[in-house]
């Protein structure tokens, strides 16, 4: 009898862990729209990807802390000009392998070729650093 109660028990558990995945959507990497600046939502498409990128490096500030430095294409420096723009005020997000690695609030347009990727991570900034770099 405990064997079948442990066994309804795991099948349970077991289908709530399936439904909760359900609901975790694979996303491109890329930078999307934050919907709500107190839920922190995306949008379910990115405005930009990684495409956009013609070049990557890795840099260190004036206090020692890394940061990524990207090079847009030209079709990119665009995006990003429209994609700001509308977003002042509200928060942008640059989603990499799962995981939002940077969040900053726009303050106004941005019409520039090079963009920043901070984190307070270096090593998570050295992985998407090098996996950025392996795709160019």
């Amino acid at each position: 009898m405990r064997k079948k109660i442990y066994f309804s028990l795991l099948v349970l558990i077991s289908s709530l862990f399936v439904i909760a995945g359900c609901d975790n959507k694979e996303r491109e990497n890329g930078w999307y729209y934050v919907s709500d600046n107190n839920s922190k939502e995306l949008s379910d498409t990115p405005f930009m990807t990684t495409d956009d990128i013609s070049g990557v490096s890795l840099e260190t500030d004036n206090s020692g802390n890394i940061f990524i430095m990207l090079k847009l294409k030209k079709e990119g420096i665009k995006k990003l000009e429209k994609a700001t723009g509308l977003s002042k005020g509200k928060y942008i997000a640059f989603f990499y392998d799962g995981t939002i690695i940077s969040m900053p609030l726009v303050n106004e347009k941005i019409s520039s070729e090079f963009m920043q990727i901070t984190n307070s991570d270096s090593s998570l900034l050295e992985n998407v650093y090098n996996s950025l770099k392996e795709q160019l």
